[in-house]
């Protein structure tokens, strides 16, 4: 999200990729196609946390028995 206060939307750099999310829980299919890589330590550190997160939200809910965390 980007903007000012009371105006904020969606960057348009992301927008894209939203889309892309939204046919593939729709069913639909995509392709990703990396056009410029970017900061390899900034993109390890996000990959390491979503594999962090999935590691918390399993260990998470198998505790509680059920699903207690949000899935996607």
């Amino acid at each position: 999200m980007e903007g000012p206060d009371g105006a904020l939307e969606i960057s348009p750099e992301v927008m894209p990729i939203l889309e892309a999310i939204h046919q593939v829980l729709a069913g639909g299919t995509v392709e990703v196609k990396v056009v410029h890589r970017g900061n390899p330590d900034i993109f390890n550190e996000l990959k390491r946390r979503v594999e962090q997160v999935g590691r918390e939200a399993n260990a998470i809910n198998k505790a509680a028995g059920f699903y207690l965390t949000a899935t996607l």
